[in-house]
């Protein structure tokens, strides 16, 4: 991801410019970049539990230790569901929208090899229609849709995509990042997502 500090406005491209042919002693056209520009705010995300002094005091192992790591696993699970969720519109100076809020996405065509392949062609389509090189793209999905693309095989019996297993490779050339959050939409685990977002394009401000 690009790191950008809080509270800066950080310049973002929305349209890029065009190039032409031009003869020996003939004016070079001009052209025009698309900007406007981002500004990431501070947001926090925060749980607290309650033990009694006896289960602190006479716990082995610690309680404390392990509420503590209960509650950092907490934590990282809402904002993996919130980074990618897509009825997430965020909310003002609370929480940040989700990278796929308001993005149109493609209903899977079928579970054949066929279809997969289908699915991913009208997934590049838009990357292809506006000149987006994915040479920072990574895949997004669940372990249990990464499985289940390993699983296929062709008519030779030979797997169908050889460099993904269910804790994540590569699917066609590119990264894979197994996220179960990608298997949880709108509350059910029956709605499985897959993303394939452009990295650099997503902006990230960290305090550390």
């Amino acid at each position: 991801l690009r790191q950008v500090p809080f509270k800066v406005r950080v310049p973002r491209q929305t349209g890029g410019g065009t190039a032409s042919w031009v003869g020996e002693g003939a004016g070079k056209p001009l052209t025009k970049l698309a900007f406007d520009t981002v500004t990431l705010d501070f947001t926090k995300i925060a749980t607290i539990a309650v033990l009694t002094d006896e289960v602190v005091r006479l716990s082995s192992p610690s309680a404390e230790a392990i509420t503590r790591d209960q509650l950092a696993a907490a934590i990282v699970q809402q904002m993996d569901a919130d980074f990618i969720d897509p009825d997430n519109a965020g909310t003002s100076n609370v929480k940040p929208a989700s990278i796929t809020n308001g993005v149109s996405g493609t209903a899977s065509s079928g579970n054949a090899e066929a279809n997969v392949r289908q699915d991913i062609l009208a997934v590049f389509q838009p990357w292809i229609v506006n000149n987006v090189t994915p040479s920072n793209a990574v895949w997004i999905m669940s372990a249990t849709t990464a499985l289940a693309l390993s699983l296929m095989v062709n008519s030779l019996g030979q797997p169908s995509f050889p460099g993904l297993s269910m804790t994540g490779g590569t699917f066609q050339g590119l990264p894979v990042i197994v996220s179960e959050s990608a298997g949880v939409v709108n509350g059910s685990a029956g709605g499985h997502i897959v993303v394939l977002l452009n990295a650099r394009d997503i902006m990230l401000a960290d305090d550390g």
